[in-house]
């Protein structure tokens, strides 16, 4: 496989939240997003979690 299918997706990291049973848990990745430029300083924007279909590879 290539190095661009298995390196890890800038601004985000793998997590794994627990399922409806304790031995089950479903990756998800958590996105980080840039700051807003305003006219007083930057706006902070909240990161978020999305499910995560790749499997083993990021």
């Amino acid at each position: 496989m290539s190095a661009a299918v298995t390196r890890p997706i800038p601004g985000s990291h793998k997590i794994h939240v627990t399922g409806s049973r304790p031995e089950l848990r479903v990756p998800m990745r958590e996105v980080t997003l840039a700051d807003t430029p305003s006219l007083f300083g930057a706006e902070q924007n909240p990161g978020f979690v999305l499910y995560d279909t790749s499997g083993l590879y990021t």
